[in-house]
């Protein structure tokens, strides 16, 4: 639109973060601290019934308006992990953690146990190639036995 017009342009909105509420709500945080305005998607429908959404209930996304995005990305690159030094975000280690987090929602509701078994091919070769085991490795072994096992009561439960 020509300026002058008085018109404005729709502010176009972009995700720049994805994690579960908790990781959201920091981010959120720490790009308003910098004067990047940023909003939670779906924020009330994700606290009153996460799985109205679909199968990916705790994953929530952070947007920012289009023109922001670059700087918000920036910001949320170089935050700090619990404890440490501020370091640029691994991609490979990202979908170690995702891959992991799916894994153990699917082993949690039972229902959807064959997908964390369905998964665990990708995972571990995620994991080959990170070349390090993740922090939460442990609990993800621990879901993907939990549903493997699950899998082999219900089948033999209602085979014989």
């Amino acid at each position: 639109m020509p300026p002058g017009s008085g018109h404005t342009a729709p502010l176009r909105w972009t995700t720049v973060f994805s994690g579960t509420m908790t990781e959201v709500l920091v981010c959120q945080g720490l790009l308003e601290s910098n004067g990047v305005p940023a909003h939670i998607l779906d924020h009330n429908l994700k606290v009153i019934d996460p799985f109205i959404t679909g199968s990916d209930a705790f994953n929530v996304h952070l947007q920012v308006t289009e023109d922001r995005a670059a700087e918000a990305r920036e910001i949320l690159d170089y935050r700090p992990p619990p404890g440490g030094e501020a370091v640029p975000r691994d991609p490979a280690a990202e979908r170690v953690r995702q891959l992991s987090l799916r894994i153990r929602w699917a082993s949690i509701v039972s229902l959807t146990a064959p997908f964390a078994l369905w998964l665990a091919l990708p995972y571990f070769a995620a994991v080959r190639d990170l070349g390090y085991r993740p922090p939460e490795h442990g609990w993800t072994i621990a879901a993907l036995v939990y549903s493997a096992v699950l899998i082999v009561v219900v089948v033999t439960r209602f085979a014989l």
